[in-house]
């Protein structure tokens, strides 16, 4: 009991950013904004927490980013959880949760993209903080920057630089396949990558299902983070 005390209290430490976020005194759309990231251990795809997104107002961005909260186009993200510390221990808690042993050959948070390995699940990707498009897996946090830098090209249509291949660590045709999950149009021209629409500004807003929201488990009662609560920093 004392070792298993002791992993918790590392997890919380490592993991420290989230608990401050989920016990935050937040309110209303901003609540299931935590919510949403808790389940996550510290990412969630914007799509998912489409109906919390848009009922937040100024006050309510106001208090998530004090506690650090990134509210991506594609995933909201707490940055510390991307940390290559942070991302070994919340797979390890993802895979307890699942009752497997911890997934080999996952990208560990250093490399901003990683190619998709055949048989790895795309939530066992999510657990690692990166989204799987097409034939990459991409870090959420270099995703966002990547559509930024799109969304600043122009005129249309343009070709993308080289900077942003060596920005994701993807070849051309990697990037091209991964264009259509990302909602990116792209196209290949003599062998350059060529951007023809802007992307959206949010793309969760467009993706989110139309249909009723099923109802939710008890609170974190699904969560591989929920017995961490109970243990104090």
């Amino acid at each position: 009991a004392s070792a298993r005390t002791g992993r918790c209290r590392c997890a919380r430490r490592l993991l420290a950013p989230l608990y401050l976020l989920i016990e935050a005194p937040l309110s209303g759309a901003a609540r299931g904004v935590a919510y949403q990231l808790g389940q996550g251990g510290g990412v969630a795809a914007a799509q998912a927490a489409a109906s919390e997104l848009a009922a937040l107002r100024a006050p309510d961005r106001q208090g998530l980013a004090r506690y650090g909260v990134r509210t991506g186009a594609y995933d909201l993200f707490l940055p510390p959880m991307l940390k290559p510390a942070a991302v070994q221990m919340r797979l390890m808690l993802w895979a307890a949760a699942q009752g497997v042993k911890p997934v080999a050959g996952l990208p560990d948070g250093r490399r901003p993209s990683a190619k998709v390995a055949d048989g790895l699940a795309r939530e066992a990707y999510a657990a690692a903080g990166y989204r799987v498009a097409g034939p990459l897996a991409i870090r959420v946090d270099m995703l966002e920057r990547l559509r930024l830098e799109l969304r600043r090209l122009r005129p249309l249509p343009a070709a993308l630089p080289g900077a942003l291949f060596g920005l994701l660590g993807a070849s051309v045709a990697d990037l091209a396949a991964a264009g259509p999950a990302l909602g990116i149009e792209l196209v290949v021209e003599a062998g350059a990558l060529r951007l023809l629409r802007t992307p959206d500004e949010q793309p969760w807003r467009r993706r989110a299902a139309q249909r009723p929201r099923p109802s939710r488990k008890p609170r974190d009662a699904d969560s591989p983070f929920a017995a961490l609560r109970r243990i104090r920093l």
